[in-house]
């Protein structure tokens, strides 16, 4: 099962509802989902879309679903798990929302409304996913958006990479190459680099990872970057932009270390 090449995503032709979709995703993004779940989802576990807001990555999951071979012979309702906690921030009002909208509103009736064709492709898991659990079945597609703090990253490592598959999933994190507060996600895939390869970005924001072989129990079984010294994490961040030889992706990566070092050293974290 080992499929560790993405299949080709750059030029492929989005359908309309992708396109036009409310999201904050690049179409590069939008692509490289569509591409995972047409091409790489083998319909014998799921997709999770961590931080769907709007749904735009649900569309574009959604639609590559819906052109899938392996998914067209054996249907089955809800193969998409989307979490989210729903809540209108401030700084989206005038810009995603009207004005006048009310900080901490719903927006779940937005979304719903948005990904309504393939609603029946999409279980919702509204609230915060520190509070939530990950799908029965195993995770063949990990798309995460809503790691905005490392203890919500820890979930995830320890609730839901259980059950990615060894030689097949991919993980998609959105924030990877993003210059400020998301710097634990480099150290966090650097810690686990020994079970995941880095396979392909999309020159800001997304990187995708093959899994592949399965991380020991016992490495799961603790939060991981709570467990760090701000010496080790800093390793860790200088591993990460080491690995990209783009002079932007370096010096996004090199931003994002050095701000995540920054509130480290404010919060008195040990050295």
């Amino acid at each position: 099962m080992i499929r560790p090449v993405l299949p080709a995503w750059r030029e492929i032709a989005l359908p309309p509802p992708v396109t036009s979709s409310q999201t904050m995703l690049m179409e590069s993004e939008l692509r490289l989902l569509y591409g995972l779940a047409r091409d790489h989802f083998l319909n014998v576990g799921h997709i999770v879309d961590a931080g769907c807001f709007l749904g735009g990555s649900t569309l574009a999951l959604s639609y590559g679903l819906a052109a899938n071979p392996a998914y067209l012979r054996h249907q089955r309702w809800g193969p998409i798990f989307s979490y989210d906690l729903f809540e209108v921030e401030a700084w989206t009002i005038g810009r995603y929302f009207p004005q006048g909208t009310p900080p901490g509103m719903s927006f779940e009736p937005f979304y719903r409304n948005n990904i309504a064709p393939v609603s029946h492709l999409v279980e919702v898991r509204a609230g915060d996913i520190t509070k939530s659990s990950p799908p029965p079945n195993p995770i063949e597609i990990l798309f995460i958006d809503l790691a905005k703090h490392w203890t919500v990253s820890d979930h995830l490592v320890r609730h839901f990479f259980p059950k990615l598959i060894p030689g097949h999933s991919i993980v998609v994190q959105q924030d990877y190459l993003y210059e400020i507060g998301t710097g634990w996600l480099p150290v966090t895939m650097e810690f686990l680099s020994e079970y995941f390869d880095l396979v392909d970005h999309t020159e800001l924001n997304s990187v995708a990872f093959h899994y592949r072989k399965a991380i020991p129990a016992a490495l799961l079984e603790r939060n991981l970057i709570q467990n760090l010294t701000r010496t080790e994490i800093l390793d860790l961040g200088n591993r990460a932009i080491a690995r990209f030889p783009g002079e932007q992706q370096r010096r996004i990566l090199t931003s994002a270390r050095d701000d995540f070092q920054a509130t480290l050293a404010s919060l008195g974290w040990p050295t």
